[in-house]
């Protein structure tokens, strides 16, 4: 194996490590949430009140989080992001909107249920991805990528 192809696994492992480390922390996070809005007055049967705590501070936790990654990799890879039209830009926005929806709603479950939960729950978008690939392309998907999902499914 190459240095490079190496390299490029650790970082796939490290990032998973980091995904996955990420679920019970935000669990811990709306936990902490939680006590300081009924510390601060927030009536804990108020379920509209409490959702409204939620979403902000899961919206305030992510956004912290993907620009300290935006900055990592601002520094890390300098020109990545200059060369990119006006289309690319908007469909980068596009999507970060999308995913950031996503994450919230994420964020705001994992009050509700365990972190392993929600992590496995996420992890199925590996398993989803290949079948939407045969549904929207109308193509089967590489052997590698079966057996890959076949192996997260396990």
């Amino acid at each position: 194996m190459r240095s490079a192809q190496r390299g490029a696994i650790t970082a796939l492992v490290l990032v998973n490590l980091l995904w996955g480390f990420s679920f019970p922390v935000m669990t811990m996070i709306n936990r902490r949430v939680d006590r300081q809005a009924a510390a601060q007055g927030a009536d804990p049967a108020a379920p509209r009140g409490q959702m409204t705590w939620r979403v902000l501070s899961a919206s305030f936790y992510m956004t912290w989080r993907f620009a300290m990654a935006l900055a990592i990799l601002a520094v890390a890879m300098p020109g990545l992001f200059w060369p990119m039209s006006r289309a690319e830009w908007l469909m980068g926005a596009a999507t970060g909107a999308a995913l950031s929806g996503g994450f919230i709603l994420q964020v705001v479950a994992l009050h509700e249920i365990p972190a392993s939960r929600s992590g496995f729950l996420t992890s199925l978008s590996v398993v989803f991805t290949p079948l939407l690939m045969i549904v929207l392309e109308r193509r089967p998907p590489r052997g590698a990528v079966i057996a890959g999902a076949a192996l997260a499914l396990a």
